[in-house]
């Protein structure tokens, strides 16, 4: 028999027992379906606008209160900018202003053997001098190489003052100075003491140092500092006129055996004593003269005393000298120019300098070669090569060039002679001009 199907329990679409879900199992989502071709997006219409057409003013103006009125912003700025970049130069080129001229001086060299002569008051054609006198006393230690029986007296420097007068007193040797405790003391050689004198209202007794030696041997004469009386005028206004002090203490005096030394020690001893002397003093006379005055390596004069010998601790002996110097020193304005009219040709006296003057060689033309160096006239006589350079006004040169043009230096020191080159620096660099403040020039000369 033929078996009958039902197509009413067949499922649609051909399902089969293989399509149904199990429990828990999603079903699939149909795809959907996609057109065969896909529409095209509406086309969007752009509208192009034309710029609108400039407007252009003949004038600006800026409001404040309305600044939509005014001209562009930016154009304001760019404005004030440059105002302050103008005041900003300004006042740089205005305060911050200034020069520098470096001259490079005419030099010459030229030989100089010539006569000169100084005056404490000079006159036309000489050169001022002036004379400072120092001394001091020097002392050395030496082993001695003997001993004898000996009577010394002792003795030290006395300063003796004039205030009496200003007329000199003389003093001969051997004049008697007693101290307070009644010790007699007798000066080794003739002095004069100078007149008192008046200094910025102030009277100044005169003075001069003198050796003195006890009038007896012995250790009974070695006293300290004193002040002295010179009993030879007791009895006249001069005795409280004149009177002495103390430099040194009086030592030296005794009476038995001493230690001893050989003259050739000694005078290996005082040799050595006077260099050393000379060097310190010439060296006090070169702290004490003005600015302006030059010293010559020898132009001076020294006068040595032998001080008497001293018994050391031990076997040593203490061998003194006492030592007066007197210096001269030159005006060296006057004697530069002197030199340059003797030594240069056709010089035309324009201000110059010797750069080498102390090296030039000083001899004074008098006939005691022991005392050459005279208060009042003073010839002598330079000899060496001498360095010279030309020198100049410089204040003068700062208010020749102050507000002028850079380029009128070269005109403005033509009128200058002995420049042999100048250059100039001018701060900041784009000034064309000197500043008007000469404070804020400055010239230099090599």
């Amino acid at each position: 028999m033929a078996k009958e199907i039902f197509q009413d329990v067949i499922p649609p679409g051909k399902r089969s027992i293989r399509r149904v879900p199990l429990k828990g199992q999603r079903s699939p989502v149909a795809p959907k379906a996609i057109p065969e071709k896909m529409p095209e997006p509406p086309q969007r219409e752009v509208k192009r606008e034309e710029p609108p057409a400039p407007i252009y003013e003949k004038n600006y103006s800026y409001n404040i209160n309305n600044p939509k009125k005014s001209f562009p912003r930016k154009l304001f700025w760019v404005v004030i900018g440059i105002l302050c970049i103008a005041v900003a130069v300004f006042l740089v080129s205005t305060f911050s202003a200034s020069a520098k001229i470096m001259i490079t001086a005419h030099q010459t060299s030229s030989s100089v053997d010539n006569d000169f002569v100084g005056q404490e008051n000079p006159t036309k054609d000489t050169i001022q001098y002036k004379t400072i006198s120092v001394s001091e006393d020097s002392k050395l230690l030496v082993k001695g190489s003997g001993t004898e029986d000996a009577k010394k007296k002792a003795s030290g420097t006395i300063v003796l003052y004039n205030n009496f007068s200003t007329a000199p007193q003389k003093l001969i040797r051997n004049t008697r100075l007693e101290a307070a405790d009644g010790h007699i003391f007798r000066i080794d050689s003739s002095v004069t003491i100078p007149g008192k004198s008046t200094v910025a209202g102030k009277s100044i007794p005169g003075s001069v140092e003198v050796l003195a030696y006890a009038d007896s041997p012995g250790e009974d004469y070695n006293i300290g500092l004193a002040d002295f009386t010179v009993p030879g005028f007791k009895g006249t206004a001069k005795y409280a006129g004149f009177y002495g002090r103390s430099k040194t203490p009086m030592q030296g005096g005794l009476v038995g055996k001493i230690n001893t030394i050989t003259d050739a020690e000694r005078g290996n001893a005082v040799k050595s004593l006077e260099t050393k002397a000379v060097a310190e003093l010439l060296s006090q006379v070169n702290a004490q003269k003005q600015d302006g005055y030059v010293l010559f390596s020898n132009s001076y004069a020294a006068n040595f005393a032998n001080l008497p010998d001293r018994q050391a601790e031990g076997n040593s002996i203490e061998v003194g000298i006492h030592t007066d110097l007197s210096a001269a020193v030159f005006d060296e304005n006057a004697l530069d120019t002197l030199i340059a009219e003797k030594s240069i040709k056709d010089f035309d006296g324009s201000p110059v300098v010797v750069l080498n003057l102390d090296s030039l060689t000083f001899e004074a033309a008098k006939p005691d070669p022991k005392h050459p160096i005279d208060a009042g006239t003073l010839p002598f006589h330079l000899k060496g090569q001498a360095k010279i350079q030309w020198i100049f006004d410089t204040e003068k040169i700062k208010k020749d060039v102050a507000g002028k043009a850079r380029n009128d230096l070269q005109n403005i020191l033509s009128s200058y002679s002995g420049i042999d080159k100048a250059e100039v620096t001018v701060k900041p660099f784009w000034l064309r001009s000197f500043p008007s403040d000469t404070s804020k020039i400055t010239v230099e000369q090599n």
